[in-house]
């Protein structure tokens, strides 16, 4: 009996640790600026949880992509560019701005080309990128389209392999069980 205690106690162990946690949410995004210029594309990821007090946005965690034709390397800091306060509303219906999912400080990051980046949205209607080089001191701001859409999650292979083997020891005791 002691053993199948220990195998139930194991198996039990095996399934609290397969069981998926929560993630962050995940998104990929693009930015067609006005007259063909700002191109930004990629995706980012979201913390857990809305941040208090914030009308139900969610801290923008991680960014990855290009921006026309460097590839971005950091999310900056909140307020470090542009007041930007890097939050994302995933409700676009009660979004910071009327159907928006940045707010007037948008989300700030920075790409190899040295060169700093603001997405953000003014009334839901105008989104918006500010871009200043380092390298020149030359600040622009563009109006363009922006696309947001979740990312394809993956498929959770090793939860599932987990419960099947799970059960198919199970099935092997209780034959066990019988045969004894």
């Amino acid at each position: 009996m002691t053993i199948i205690r220990r195998i139930g106690i194991a198996l039990a162990t095996l399934a609290v640790a397969g069981v998926a946690t929560a993630s962050a949410g995940t998104y990929d995004f693009s930015y067609q600026g006005g007259f063909g210029n700002n191109n930004i594309t990629g995706s980012f990821t979201t913390a857990l949880k809305p941040v208090r007090q914030s009308g139900g946005g969610y801290r923008v965690t991680g960014v990855t992509g290009r921006f026309d034709n460097s590839a971005i390397t950091t999310l900056l800091a909140v307020n470090k560019f542009q007041g930007n306060d890097n939050l994302f509303f995933a409700d676009f219906a009660n979004g910071a701005d009327f159907y928006s999912p940045f707010d007037t400080n948008g989300i700030s990051f920075k790409d190899s080309a040295n060169q700093f980046i603001n997405l953000f949205s003014d009334a839901g209607v105008i989104f918006g990128a500010r871009t200043c080089s380092v390298l020149t001191g030359s600040c622009t701001v563009s109006s363009g389209t922006l696309t947001i859409t979740p990312a394809a999650l993956p498929v959770p292979e090793p939860g599932s392999l987990l419960l099947l083997g799970t059960g198919l020891v199970g099935l092997g005791l209780v034959a066990r069980r019988r045969a004894v």
